[in-house]
């Protein structure tokens, strides 16, 4: 994105040096690519100087699309965007990856944002912190156009309190994890209806259907959506037939835990009322399990709220090299992009370092529930 920029400003004698590309999007359908900039709300800009940016977008892509479009909009971002942002920045440095949202916190004097990172003794060395400082406060600049000052608070963390804040594992005793019981059966309490009975008090986690027909199913809920279906009509049908086939109200949902999954549909019937459903929260449900093009699902009959105990877990030695490692910096190289128009790979650079190669794919094209999944990768 940066590219464009200097381009339009090379060729404009920098008339445009206080716009920041906000958001770049591709059209396949249409073959086009619409671009939003935001200026500063004191900044003016006539239909010549308009037509201009276009013409010099255009330029850029020259015959790479159809069509560009583009938009000026005033940056008007909130505070709870802005702190947003900085954060996103800051997460973006490997040598950061130690670092969470709760390290993180914010002063303001005058026209200059204070931004405070505290990180866990020895996480980080002293001789690099002056460098990350002053990358991140350029990084700042450049992409919000704020002035911004970065400091390091050196802090006493446990491994414990990692742990509660991370929620990660972390190794100890030379000993990784491998993988989960094969009994994905867990134990659950405090259960608290929201329409019909749970009668078990065990549950599988989700993700984790077998060849199942009865299940009870025990997840986080991440989404809540109503749908309705219409039964087909056929050509003979008289129109009284017509009338009695009216539209059927069901709702669908996702349980989760980690990375799987199980979809969930339910038809309410006439008498019950649709509960107000509160996101994120642990949730069990009972029903029948159908299969629909290799993905599994649940006809739900109840569900309730609950805790539930996490699956145990395998252990297995680690090698010692394993257990310390250090983030690095690193390049990201894309088969295909948009925007490295003129960008080449030297046949030397690939011979001579090292690359980490992904391999991803997505769960379907559902944008509600499918996503991108890392199906593997190599050094």
């Amino acid at each position: 994105m940066e590219k464009i920029l200097e381009y339009i400003n090379k060729n404009s004698g920098n008339k445009f040096k206080d716009l920041l590309l906000f958001d770049a999007v591709y059209s396949k359908t249409n073959d086009d690519i619409n671009l939003t900039f935001k200026y500063p709300k004191e900044l003016k800009f006539s239909s010549e100087e308009k037509n201009q940016l276009k013409e010099l977008c255009s330029q850029y892509f020259g015959n790479l699309v159809h069509s560009v479009l583009v938009n000026l909009k005033v940056n008007t971002i909130s505070m709870i965007e802005f702190k947003d942002d900085v954060k996103r920045i800051i997460k973006s440095k490997p040598e950061l990856a130690i670092v969470t949202e709760n390290d993180i916190s914010f002063d303001f004097e005058n026209d200059t944002t204070i931004v405070s990172i505290n990180y866990p003794k020895n996480a980080l060395s002293e001789s690099v912190i002056p460098q990350i400082s002053q990358e991140l406060a350029e990084q700042i600049g450049q992409e919000l156009n704020a002035n911004c000052n970065i400091n390091f608070n050196q802090v006493e963390v446990s491994n414990d309190n990692i742990l509660e804040l991370r929620k990660e594992k972390i190794i100890e005793d030379n000993k990784i994890y491998e993988a989960m019981l094969d009994a994905q059966v867990v134990k659950i309490s405090n259960i608290q209806p929201i329409v019909g009975e749970i009668k078990s008090d065990t549950a599988i986690i989700a993700g984790c259907l077998g060849g199942e027909f009865n299940a009870t199913v025990v997840g986080v809920i991440t989404d809540f959506t109503q749908r309705e279906t219409k039964p087909k009509q056929t050509e003979n049908a008289v129109e009284e037939d017509k009338e009695k086939k009216q539209t059927k109200t069901f709702y669908t949902f996702t349980l989760t835990h980690n990375a799987d999954t199980t979809r969930c549909v339910w038809f309410p019937l006439k008498n019950v009322e649709v509960p107000q459903i509160e996101l994120n929260r642990a949730v069990v449900v009972e029903g029948t399990v159908s299969e629909f093009k290799g993905e599994k699902s649940v006809k739900v009959k109840s569900f309730a709220y609950c805790n539930f105990e996490e699956p145990k877990e395998v252990w297995r030695s680690a090698p010692s090299e394993y257990r310390f490692v250090k983030p690095e910096k690193y390049e990201s190289f894309e088969q295909a992009s948009l925007f490295a128009v003129e960008k080449k790979t030297d046949k030397e650079y690939l011979l001579n370092n090292t690359f980490v190669v992904y391999d991803l794919e997505t769960t379907g094209i559902s944008f509600d529930h499918c996503k991108i999944i890392d199906i593997g990768a190599f050094k």
